[in-house]
């Protein structure tokens, strides 16, 4: 294991510029890639390309998404066996999120970890990792400005996507005057604001709502909590790709009554979790046990090889206790 090395976004930014400006560059984004992990991705590769970088990947994998308009020529959905000079690990610390890019980690001489989430990586070189704040894209914000180049309207329109969408439009308590602040000098670079909100909350296909009902025909609610399960035959059957969740998270959350939601469902070969809260209870405490991270109000976990029914025996035993201490 490394010895990871914390830093400023002003080191990592030195480290970056000191990169020769035809490095291999390989820019990494978790499995199931939200709108922050995209947006932070692809953002931070135009900011790198305007400065004159010419070997650019955004590495992620590939779903078939809402956020398709942020997209460009150097994303690539499979590792060409191409080693990195430096790879730059956004909005993810865990090594194992990688899935089939983890070898992108075996193969490249330099690691960099920005994130916003509790959980600390293990594999890094240096990391910047900062809690407090809601999005990723807010700190890739940051970086950008750190390494001197001007956050375009490109870079804005992919920055603004991540931020409303992992602080739930501005409603989560990682929100405050910066990230406003943030925001409010993305939309004055021209962004059309209300395409991507509307985009990204409004509009929903068929599939979502297929999907939707069949988590409300699964859901079941106890006291202070709720869960819904859906398996990949479930999934597979309306054809339905894992960036079609957010509605299922957002109606769920919303529920009267309801402190915490959960949604469990096959991932792959395994199990995947995901939990909102809208009261006083951490959840990532919870996630955390179950090989996780997030943020008190939202967090998750993965485990490519665990049994959904085990996953979710122990996830409500820990839910139950946690609503228990606050009766």
């Amino acid at each position: 294991m490394k010895k990871i090395v914390n830093k400023t976004l002003k080191e990592i930014a030195n480290i970056v510029k000191g990169v020769e400006k035809d490095a291999n560059i390989y820019i990494l984004g978790h499995i199931g890639p939200d709108g922050d992990c995209i947006g932070s991705s692809i953002g931070l590769s135009h900011a790198l390309i305007d400065m004159g970088y010419t070997n650019v990947k955004v590495l992620l994998e590939k779903v078939v998404d809402k956020f398709e308009y942020m997209y460009t020529d150097n994303v690539i959905f499979e590792y060409d066996d191409t080693p990195a000079d430096l790879a730059i690990m956004v909005d993810i610390a865990e090594k194992e999120r990688l899935l089939e890019f983890e070898k992108v980690i075996d193969e490249t001489k330099y690691h960099i970890i920005i994130d916003h989430h509790e959980k600390e990586g293990e594999f890094a070189d240096a990391q910047y990792i900062n809690s407090n704040i809601g999005s990723c894209a807010e700190i890739i914000y940051d970086f950008i400005n750190e390494l001197g180049t001007p956050v375009t309207k490109d870079i804005a329109e992919c920055l603004y996507t991540g931020m409303i969408t992992d602080t739930g439009l501005f409603r989560y308590d990682e929100v405050n005057g910066r990230t406003y602040e943030v925001a409010g000098k993305l939309v004055d670079t021209g962004i059309n604001k209300r395409w991507i909100i509307d985009n990204a909350f409004f509009s929903n296909n068929v599939t979502e709502i297929k999907l939707l009902g069949i988590a409300i025909r699964n859901l079941v609610i106890e006291d202070g909590f709720c869960y819904t399960t859906i398996t990949n035959e479930e999934k597979t059957s309306i054809g339905a790709t894992d960036t079609d969740f957010d509605i299922v998270k957002v109606s769920l959350a919303n529920l009267e009554g309801i402190g915490i939601s959960i949604i469990f469902r096959e991932y792959k070969t395994g199990v995947k979790v995901s939990f909102r809260s809208k009261c006083d209870l951490d959840v990532n405490g919870i996630a955390e046990k179950l090989g996780g991270a997030g943020h008190k109000k939202a967090a998750g976990a993965t485990d490519l090889y665990a049994d959904l029914e085990d996953i979710k025996t122990k996830a409500i035993k820990l839910v139950r206790e946690l609503v228990k201490q606050t009766v």
